[in-house]
């Protein structure tokens, strides 16, 4: 029954994942998406491995307590929420665009 449950929350993960990691993408010229990809793998990687240590010594340095911990997702959560919210692209869509050397 486990691994029944298992397999449908990995289905469920990897259809929401897709989603939200492909929208973005929707934003930069056909030249730049694999290079915005490997930028959001990146911060994704980096925020995987800097968040866990940061908990951990959190949680060591208020004696036990998660409470600190979780406040850091939160924190991490809200400043995420009203960067998405606020953000706008600087200049014309089209700027983005990289020119062939030939056309320089």
């Amino acid at each position: 029954l486990l691994l029944i449950y298992w397999t449908l929350l990995l289905l469920a993960f990897n259809f929401v994942y897709a989603t939200v990691f492909a929208a973005p993408l929707r934003h930069f010229p056909e030249q730049l998406i694999g290079s915005a990809t490997g930028l959001m793998n990146f911060g994704g990687q980096i925020g995987g491995s800097v968040a866990p240590a940061a908990m951990g010594v959190l949680i060591t340095a208020s004696g036990g307590s998660y409470v600190p911990a979780f406040c850091l997702l939160l924190a991490s959560a809200l400043t995420s929420a009203v960067i998405a919210m606020n953000w706008r692209p600087a200049g014309d869509p089209a700027a983005l665009v990289v020119q062939p050397a030939a056309a320089r």
